[in-house]
C-alpha cells in the first residue's frame, strides 16, 4: 500500500509540474525548441518468466501425460492447453522535454494474453465374474480459456542524444502501476456409465447406471502491482513534428495478490435400470454456485504416481489439504518488449 500511494503522489507530482513546464523549457536549455510531444505505439512482448502460472501449465501438462503411461491404451488422458508467451502491447504517452537530453514521460495503454486448448479424460475397463461381465467407461472433456488485461500507469525518465537532423538516440528507465484482471470460462462435460450383463437364470439381474454433468465455470480474478521498465530506442525524424519511433525494453511486474470471484452453473442426471423391474429411477438437480475467494498455488502428491504436482484454487483461506509450499499465486510478467511508434511533436 505504501509503494501504491508514493506511486500516486509521484504522479500527481509530476503531472503538476509538468503543467508548468512548457513555458519555463521556453527560456532553458531546450535548443531543439521541442517541448511537449504524443506518442502512439504497439509492440509484442516476449514472456521470459511468467511465475506459477505457466509452471502450473506444465506441471498439469506432465500429469495427464503420466496417466496415460500408467493407464495405456484404451485410456487417453490429454493435456493441450498452451502457456502465454507473447502478448501484445499498446502504448500512449505524453513526453515532456527539460532540456534537448532530458524529458519525462507519462503513459498508459492496454496489454493482453491469452492461454486457452482442451482438457481431456477418457477411461474405459472391462471383466468378468462368476455370472456375470461389466464394463464402465468415463470421459469429461472441458477447453479453458484464460485472458489477462492489464492497464499500466507508466512514468519514465529520458537520457537523449540528438542526431541532427536524422533524429535522436535515447534510453530510459522508470516504474509503473499496473491494474491487472485475469477471466477464466469454460464448459465442463462428464460423462459416466457402468452396466452388468447377468447369464442364465440371473438374467433379471442385468443392470445400467449413468451419471451426466454439464457445468458452465467461470472465475474473475483483479490483483494490481508496482512494476519496473529500462530500455532504449532510436527516434528518426520524417518531417519537422512527426517521428518514427522503434524501441526495445525490458519488463517487470509481479501480480501476487489475487481475488476474486468463481461461479459454476449446470446440472446432472443420474439413470439407474434394472431388467427385473423394467423402468429407469432419475435423479437430476440444477446447481448455481458463486464463491469469493484468493487464488492459491500448492503442490500435492499423487498416491498412484508417485509424485509432485503443482496447482491452483480459489479459496478464503489458505488451503490445508494435505499440500505443501502454500502460498498466493503469483503471476509474473516478466518479458522483453520490442514497440513501433509515432511521436508527434505538439510544441
Amino acid at each position: 500500500m505504501k509503494k501504491v500511494k508514493y506511486f500516486q503522489l509521484t504522479l500527481i507530482s509530476l503531472i503538476i509540474f509538468s503543467c508548468g513546464y512548457p513555458c519555463l523549457a521556453r527560456e532553458g536549455n531546450n535548443s531543439s525548441g521541442r517541448i511537449l510531444s504524443f506518442y502512439l505505439g504497439g509492440g509484442l512482448g516476449y514472456i521470459f518468466n511468467n511465475g506459477d502460472f505457466n509452471q502450473i501449465i506444465k506441471s498439469n501438462r506432465k500429469y495427464y501425460s503420466d496417466l496415460e503411461d500408467y493407464y495405456g491404451y484404451p485410456n487417453r488422458h490429454s493435456y493441450d492447453v498452451k502457456e502465454l508467451d507473447f502478448m501484445p502491447d499498446f502504448k500512449v504517452e505524453l513526453l515532456f522535454n527539460f532540456h534537448e537530453n532530458i524529458g519525462i514521460g507519462l503513459g498508459t495503454g492496454y496489454i493482453y494474453g491469452q492461454a486457452k486448448g482442451n482438457v481431456l479424460s477418457y477411461s474405459q475397463d472391462s471383466g468378468y465374474e462368476t455370472n456375470y461381465s461389466w464394463i464402465y467407461k468415463s470421459q469429461s472433456d472441458y477447453n479453458p480459456n484464460n485472458k489477462f488485461h492489464i492497464i499500466p500507469l507508466e512514468t519514465r525518465l529520458y537520457l537523449m542524444l540528438p542526431l541532427t537532423p536524422m533524429g535522436k538516440i535515447y534510453a530510459f528507465a522508470g516504474g509503473g502501476y499496473y491494474i491487472g484482471k485475469w477471466t477464466l470460462d469454460y464448459l465442463y462435460e462428464y460423462f459416466y456409465e457402468y452396466s452388468e450383463d447377468w447369464y442364465g437364470i440371473y438374467d433379471g439381474n442385468d443392470y445400467k447406471y449413468t451419471h451426466d454433468r454439464h457445468y458452465d465455470y467461470s472465475r474473475t480474478a483483479k490483483c494490481n502491482a508496482v512494476g519496473f521498465q529500462a530500455g532504449g530506442g532510436f527516434e528518426l525524424n520524417l518531417s519537422k513534428n512527426i517521428a518514427l519511433v522503434f524501441e526495445g525494453l525490458l519488463n517487470l511486474v509481479n501480480f501476487n495478490n489475487w481475488s476474486g470471484e468463481y461461479k459454476r452453473s449446470g446440472s446432472w442426471e443420474k439413470t439407474y435400470w434394472k431388467k427385473s423391474l423394467g423402468t429407469y429411477a432419475i435423479l437430476e438437480e440444477a446447481i448455481d454456485e458463486k464463491e469469493k475467494g484468493y487464488f492459491w498455488y500448492y503442490e500435492y502428491y499423487d498416491e498412484t504416481l508417485w509424485e509432485y504436482y503443482k496447482n491452483w484454487k480459489m479459496s478464503q483461506t489458505k488451503p490445508d489439504h494435505d499440500y505443501i509450499n502454500v502460498r498466493k499465486m503469483e503471476i509474473k510478467f516478466n518479458k522483453f518488449l520490442l514497440r513501433l511508434g509515432i511521436r508527434i511533436y505538439i510544441f
